[in-house]
């Protein structure tokens, strides 16, 4: 019932939001369509849900960076899309100093290609027993998790922002911050 953004989409505002250093977010502009869904009820010979959540989503989210500038992340998520074939799953930032892709990891800068050699260490490697392993970690010694409920809380924030202003046709504002235990 997420659509593509929940779905897949928030895996990888999750990596972006993650490399940009986690900066508080402050208002999304986006669209969706929902095209693909009713086009997939259709074909099945099913009626298409009343309000069927959007297959296809493309934000603009506006955050706070810590020096006080404001930055920016395109997110483009869809489980219907017809596009060309090609990489499916890609992750990449530009800054004033140069910018990174995630998939495949390289840096660019001054014209300049470098591939990352990136080796994730345990906490950062989403896989289950990672994550179980420094959850309990977490527990054990006191010490905050890699992904903690507050930056799920901020996702989500995110995201509700993202969807209501695609369902509003405006820009949104992100919900206050909200603090976890």
């Amino acid at each position: 019932g997420g659509g593509g953004l929940l779905n897949i989409g928030i895996h990888l505002l999750d990596v972006a939001w993650y490399v940009m250093g986690r900066p508080e977010p402050l208002s999304a502009s986006a669209t969706g369509s929902s095209h693909g869904t009713r086009a997939v009820a259709r074909a099945a010979g099913l009626p298409a849900p009343s309000h069927p959540a959007f297959d296809t989503t493309a934000a603009l989210v506006r955050f706070q960076a810590p020096d006080g500038s404001e930055v920016a992340l395109t997110v483009e998520s869809s489980l219907a899309l017809h596009r060309p074939p090609g990489p499916q799953t890609y992750c990449e930032l530009s800054g004033t100093e140069g910018g990174v892709s995630v998939y495949p990891p390289v840096f660019v800068s001054g014209g300049h290609v470098t591939p990352l050699d990136v080796v994730p260490d345990e906490r950062e490697t989403a896989t289950r027993q990672a994550l179980l392993d420094d959850v309990l970690r977490a527990v054990e010694t006191g010490q905050p998790p890699c992904a903690s409920a507050e930056d799920g809380i901020t996702l989500m924030r995110i995201v509700d922002a993202v969807e209501r202003s695609a369902i509003e046709r405006r820009e949104v504002l992100v919900a206050g911050r909200v603090s976890t235990p």
